[in-house]
């Protein structure tokens, strides 16, 4: 089992890691270069940004391959929280647990930071060509994470430590590690976010929900509540 994690995690997260590896080694140079290019993506004409449809693709193919993994584990698709769809219940817990990541988040930096204006949190508008790409990018990349995160890798811990609890803690560190090059506060974040979806996939057993609540808090912050705006 253990080779197993260590294969997936292997093929799931080598993008995010190589990410953290340059921001180890180039720090605020890499940040910087991050930075240019989510603004010239925001605000060129159509709002197009060839970074953003890879790394969509690059997502969606890893979704297959967790598939797989979970089908040859014999376990069946309930253990890892792939059940039916309750729609109206699945939106509803997925639409509580952004709200709730988002309003932590907003204190931590308010904690650390000090207050600032709502305008500024709402500003930042993005055309709307690039608002479609993003929500696609949020969705592929919300699911895809959540299925690795959260449905496959805490059943699979509680095999391996015995406890939930355990499992929950070592795949929020993991999710923090993977967000190293995000900086500080992207590693806060990621830490606030996994642990709310890692409760919650415990306490439901579902994983539509964290996955809908992932690309939904994703969208907001990556657009800052004003996708729409350039529009």
């Amino acid at each position: 089992m253990a080779f197993e994690m260590a294969a997936v995690l292997c093929l799931i997260a080598a993008l995010p890691l190589g990410y953290a590896v340059c921001r180890l080694s180039w720090g605020d140079e890499y940040r910087q270069l991050c930075d240019q290019r989510s603004y010239l993506g925001y605000y060129t004409p159509v709002g197009f940004d060839s970074n953003e449809v890879q790394r969509t693709f690059y997502t969606l193919q890893c979704i297959p391959i967790i598939l797989f993994v979970m089908w040859r584990s014999g376990d069946g698709w309930s253990h890892f929280g792939i059940v039916k769809p309750a729609y109206e219940k699945d939106i509803a817990i997925g639409l509580g647990l952004s709200l709730a990541i988002v309003g932590l988040k907003c204190l931590v930096h308010v904690a650390s930071n000090g207050w600032y204006p709502i305008p500024t949190f709402l500003a930042n508008p993005v055309p709307w060509r690039r608002a479609v790409l993003i929500l696609a990018d949020c969705c592929a990349v919300g699911f895809s994470q959540e299925l690795f995160g959260r449905a496959y890798l805490i059943p699979r811990l509680e095999a391996m430590t015995g406890t939930t609890v355990k499992a929950v803690v070592l795949s929020v560190l993991l999710f923090g590690f993977l967000h190293l090059y995000q900086g500080l506060d992207g590693v806060t974040g990621s830490l606030i976010a996994a642990t709310v979806w890692g409760i919650a996939f415990c306490l439901t057993r579902r994983v539509w929900p964290v996955a809908i609540s992932h690309a939904l808090t994703d969208f907001v912050i990556i657009t800052h509540l004003g996708a729409m705006a350039g529009s």
